[in-house]
């Protein structure tokens, strides 16, 4: 028995197996990935708009310390902690050594001074004012 394949049938199966063999070598497929950090994908928008707002999704759940949304949504919830005993984990150094230390600031700069910053995890112009005018607020204290 002869399978006869269209050009385009053909192309169709060797894309499936070019996209199979790219997941396993680059990691997970976008739908995981959706699913990790708790992301619904948005039709609407661009792949880049998406990718950034899981971007933006993932920088919060590690930003609380956790490693993926399953993870963020069976932890209990980050009890609140005075003021001032929060000012002191912020660290004494710049924190953009890593992405997540950077994120964590990011978070903890908008529920604490009242900022409006994307938690991306990148330090950019408007973490780095961020940062100082926290540095300008502790010289006032």
């Amino acid at each position: 028995m002869k399978v006869k394949l269209s050009e385009s049938t053909l192309s169709a199966y060797i894309n499936e197996a070019v996209q199979e063999e790219l997941s396993e070598i680059l990691g997970l497929s976008r739908s995981e990935k959706n699913a990790k950090w708790g992301y619904e994908w948005d039709d609407n928008l661009t792949p880049a708009q998406n990718r950034a707002l899981r971007k933006v999704n993932r920088a919060n759940i590690k930003a609380k310390g956790y490693r993926n949304y399953d993870e963020y949504q069976a932890g209990e919830s980050p009890i609140e902690e005075p003021e001032q005993e929060q000012q002191m984990e912020i660290p004494a150094e710049y924190p953009y050594k890593t992405k997540q230390k950077t994120g964590q600031f990011q978070t903890w700069f908008n529920d604490n001074m009242g900022g409006n910053l994307v938690v991306d995890g990148i330090w950019g112009p408007r973490t780095e004012a961020a940062y100082q005018q926290w540095l300008s607020s502790q010289n006032e204290q």
